[in-house]
């Protein structure tokens, strides 16, 4: 049988989208690309995959009893990639670490530089983002995470700190005007969060809070609560690490601690296992230093 690997991708693109056109909009091609992928798997497999309608395309029986395999089928292609490209950068010694920009500027960025030093034939490529990238797309090789999400066996994950919270005011506040010390106290100000899992233990805790400003990003977030309009809750290793930043309060929730993590089939080769051996040890020296600083 004369068969592409990437009839298979349109295939399943066009039965999770429910049309040609939204599937190859997710694909990144166009419509007519998508429509011709799909009709060349059927005429391999001489089985029609999709009832066309004015509403879309809905598998077929025939579609449905292979879209399992189909999906296998890409899960294989995916660790197969994964794999030889891995075994590339192996031989070129070569990183892809990923964090958020905010810790990026706090500790990562200094660990990498440290790293650098002391293993100058390893290549380090540093992604500062906000979003998470998926180590099982093989996006990144090595990543440092806040309460990452855990639904995937195949990764390896390492503890590196807590990170309790606590809410910060400018410190212009302190003494223009009473600084909140208790929950009670905060849900009289403009409040100030960011998006996702803090807005929502936010609005769980306090459900009459004003919340003034939701940002995707702890750095605007920083910058927003330095401005002297708003209070909000941060993790103490970013707070505590802002000269203009004053703690009010520590509140107990269930933030998840700080996370290295990477992907099963690197955990044999040296210099990953240099890389996150140092990153670690570097985040705990920092988290030792940030806590020994005195503090407003």
């Amino acid at each position: 049988m004369d068969w592409d690997l990437n009839d298979v991708r349109h295939f399943l693109a066009v039965a999770r989208a429910g049309s040609a056109s939204a599937a190859a909009k997710s694909l990144k091609v166009n419509q007519t690309t998508c429509t011709r992928r799909v009709t060349a798997l059927e005429q391999a497999f001489g089985l029609s995959l999709f009832e066309r309608s004015a509403e879309g395309y809905s598998l077929t029986p025939g579609g449905q009893a292979l879209l399992e395999q189909a999906e296998r089928i890409e899960v294989a292609a995916t660790a197969m990639f994964a794999s030889a490209r891995e075994l590339g950068r192996a031989a070129r010694s070569e990183i892809r670490f990923s964090t958020s920009d905010v810790l990026a500027d706090l500790v990562a960025g200094p660990a990498v530089a440290a790293f650098a030093r002391l293993h100058p034939s390893v290549s380090v490529i540093f992604n500062a983002d906000s979003r998470a990238v998926d180590l099982g797309r093989d996006e990144a090789d090595v990543a440092l995470r806040a309460h990452p999400v855990m639904d995937d066996p195949q990764l390896v994950v390492r503890k590196v700190m807590d990170t309790p919270w606590a809410f910060y005011c400018a410190a212009s506040w302190v003494g223009a005007r009473p600084m909140p010390t208790s929950p009670a106290d905060v849900a009289a100000y403009p409040l100030a969060t960011l998006e996702g899992r803090p807005a929502a233990l936010l609005a769980a805790a306090l459900p009459t809070a004003n919340v003034r400003y939701v940002s995707n990003s702890m750095k605007a977030l920083i910058e927003v609560i330095k401005g002297g309009e708003c209070v909000a809750a941060l993790p103490m290793m970013v707070g505590d690490a802002q000269a203009d930043l004053v703690r009010c309060f520590a509140v107990d929730v269930d933030a998840g601690g700080l996370w290295i993590v990477f992907h099963e089939r690197l955990r044999q080769a040296p210099h990953v296992r240099a890389f996150v051996d140092h990153l670690a040890a570097f985040v705990l020296r920092w988290r030792n230093e940030v806590q020994d600083r005195p503090r407003r």
